[in-house]
């Protein structure tokens, strides 16, 4: 087939694998962001990351493409940090909770006296 034929898939292959690419190397910046607690840094990639899909969408998938399963997985590991940071702020709020009950408990006994 002729480089410069339109109807040529290999320009349009090698377009779709810089996306996925850029959307793997965004992934990988997310889970070390979420990692050192960067929050903001990670929900400012993940705006990064929505537009890299959406221009991937248009780009017909490819079986058994090994890097979209490094992609998935990258994006298993990245919710299970999340996961991970979510349990933990419900466990603060939980203790910030039972402290503040515990607080008022403590005001309300010590203005009966």
């Amino acid at each position: 087939m002729n480089e410069n034929h339109p109807s040529d898939p290999r320009p349009a292959e090698a377009a779709s694998e810089a996306r996925l690419d850029r959307i793997e190397a965004v992934l990988a910046e997310q889970i070390a962001r979420a990692k050192t607690g960067e929050y903001e840094a990670v929900a400012e990639l993940g705006q990064r990351l929505a537009r890299e899909i959406r221009e991937n969408a248009a780009a017909p998938p490819r079986p058994a493409n090994p890097q979209a399963k490094r992609i998935r997985d990258l994006h298993h590991k990245l919710n299970l940090i999340l996961a991970e940071h979510r349990k933990d702020l419900a466990d603060k709020i939980k203790r910030l909770r039972r402290g503040n009950r515990t607080l008022g408990a403590y005001r309300d006994n010590s203005g009966r006296r």
